[in-house]
């Protein structure tokens, strides 16, 4: 007898394939990542750079709108795993969020 697999998470996750900026929080550069997956409370994003749980990054995405406003959003750093090939992926667990100007 097989188990059945018990999803865990609270919202729909929105799977992507976006490049995104990031960058450790207090920090003035972005750095280039992917944007996997996102939900209302939470991202995975894939990047070459090692960084710890409980880490704070600014996550920053574009919106494909005539706006020109981007998706600015301040999250944590909940879960490390390796990528697939190289790098690695970063579960984030996002706290606040605010549009702004491109």
């Amino acid at each position: 007898m097989q188990a059945e697999f018990v999803e865990k998470r609270s919202e729909p996750r929105l799977e992507l394939d976006i490049p995104i900026g990031y960058r450790i929080s207090g920090m003035t550069s972005f750095e280039d990542a992917v944007l996997v997956n996102m939900s209302k409370n939470g991202l995975l994003m894939y990047s070459m750079e090692t960084m710890m749980v409980g880490t704070q990054v600014d996550v920053l995405v574009e919106a494909e709108d005539e706006n020109d406003e981007l998706l600015l959003m301040f999250a944590e750093i909940i879960r490390v795993e390796p990528g697939q090939s190289a790098g690695f992926n970063y579960a984030c667990r996002v706290f606040r969020h605010e549009t702004v100007s491109a």
